[in-house]
């Protein structure tokens, strides 16, 4: 008989909120199985740790058991690495976080294991071993160094003034950026903020994230120059594809934007073509895992680290103009409080 364990992972390395559930088999009803990505941006980092069950019965239904995934484990702790020498040591503390989304297995509780470490990138290699049924079991971190965005402008959607009756001439977001050394994947994403105000009286403040793009570099050392182009017409359909209409809401007042930039370590990037099961990785690699157990076997998982950088843009007077005024998001009742605007476009204005 097979057993099943449960990873979750996602690119956006969101720890808490990811939604992907990943089946994993082995024959051995007891294996650790490790899911942690340390990400340089963070000052507290987690590790979660539970294990591979077998049960009589409908499996779907033991999964939703907590004590089916969580084992007791001793020893938990990380160590900063310079070379082979050991440059610091941090102590896993057990700690309850927020209900997972509900599903096949178990919401709550969902443990893990809380690392403090204020300066995560002063060393670029960190392990983790804990005690595990009796054996030590080990993964290993690679932290890349961070890329560097180049000269992030006010972001421009059009570069006219769309109100004055012209046909738009739309612009591009551009993102330039350097990759960094160890550093295998880049992951970038656009954050669209803004403010909903309701009916009732309430408001809410919302965020909306693009997924731009995935490059796999095939230079790990760094030093590459890449620009990535999201054309203004593209933006302004996206917001008007992600954002639905809805009676509740009197308007929504035009935020600014954050460009968000990840640098994916390589034992990640591979983890997740292997589980993907895309990149021309085979059907056996399902498994594929850095976490190994001092009596020769592995355990299940991964245990990797990941930089990401950012940078929070307004848009342009003429940008704002369009996410209110242009044909793909009029409907959506965007306002701005920008006196700039309002000077000429009193409806513009948030009610």
């Amino acid at each position: 008989m097979k057993t099943r364990a449960l990873l979750f992972f996602c690119l956006s390395f969101i720890f808490l909120a990811c939604d992907d559930e990943i089946d994993v088999f082995s024959d051995d009803p007891n294996l650790p199985v490790v899911y942690g990505v340390l990400n340089s941006k963070d000052s507290v980092h987690y590790v979660r740790i539970t294990r591979t069950f077998r049960g009589e019965g409908n499996n779907l239904e033991y999964a939703k058991i907590p004590d089916s995934s969580y084992t007791q484990i001793t020893n938990v702790k990380l160590e900063a690495l310079s070379g082979s020498s050991v440059r610091a040591t941090y102590t896993g503390n057990m700690v309850e976080l927020a209900p997972k989304k509900e599903g096949d297995f178990f919401t709550e509780p969902n443990f893990a294991y809380e690392f403090q470490i204020p300066e995560l990138d002063k060393y670029s290699e960190y392990r983790l071993s804990f005690d595990h049924a009796g054996n030590e079991v080990m993964a290993q971190a690679t932290i890349p160094s961070k890329p560097s965005f180049v000269n992030v402008a006010t972001f421009s959607v059009v570069n006219n003034d769309i109100t004055t009756g012209n046909q738009p001439f739309y612009g591009n977001l551009i993102f330039d950026y350097n990759t960094a050394s160890k550093g295998k994947l880049y992951l970038l994403s656009f954050v669209f903020r803004y403010t909903e105000f309701y009916q009732d009286g309430s408001s809410e403040e919302k965020e909306l994230v693009m997924d731009l793009s995935e490059f796999p570099s095939q230079n790990i050392s760094g030093g590459d120059k890449i620009r990535y182009r999201l054309n203004g017409l593209s933006f302004l359909s996206r917001l008007a594809a992600l954002i639905k209409p809805d009676p509740n809401v009197k308007s929504r007042l035009v935020g600014n934007g954050t460009v968000i930039l990840t640098s994916v370590a390589e034992e990640l990037f591979i983890y997740q073509q292997a589980t993907s099961g895309t990149g021309g990785v085979s059907q056996s690699n399902l498994n594929y895992t850095n976490v190994y157990i001092d009596n020769g076997e592995t355990g299940l998982g991964i245990f990797e680290g990941a930089s990401t950088i950012e940078a929070t843009r307004d848009f342009s007077n003429f940008s704002v103009k369009a996410i209110i005024f242009s044909e793909q998001t009029a409907g959506l009742k965007f306002c701005t409080d920008r006196q700039s605007i309002l000077s000429d476009n009193p409806s513009a204005a948030c009610d």
